[in-house]
């Protein structure tokens, strides 16, 4: 393969999407209290999305004026319910309120 025929493969490749976070979480109220569950999400930025567990495509917004405009702090409002992002270092801890169930995670940079 030519190296021009290379790069222009190469320049065709969708860009690689941000970090990936994974972890399992445990079901602590509503149906299916004490299961355990997992997710994966995929986060540039302030968007996230989810490659498994519940459906969630969305832009974090801060909880306040005054949130930390550093690292992933705020929530999401989706048709699956609302989720809301704490992160420290690098643990990204994560709470889906889903009607009267409510699931916590604690997820990784994978």
């Amino acid at each position: 393969m030519s190296q021009a025929a290379l790069i222009s493969c190469v320049l065709s490749l969708p860009a690689l999407a941000g970090q990936t976070w994974a972890g399992s979480g445990q079901i602590t109220s509503g149906s299916g209290q004490g299961g355990s569950v997992e997710l994966r999400l995929e986060v540039d930025g302030k968007r996230v999305r989810s490659r498994s567990g519940p459906p969630l495509e969305g832009q974090v917004q801060p909880e306040s004026a005054t949130a930390s405009a550093t690292g992933l702090n705020g929530s999401v409002r989706t048709g699956s319910g609302t989720w809301r992002f704490e992160q420290s270092g690098n643990e990204l801890r994560v709470t889906l309120y889903q009607g009267n169930q409510i699931i916590y995670y604690r997820l990784r940079p994978q």
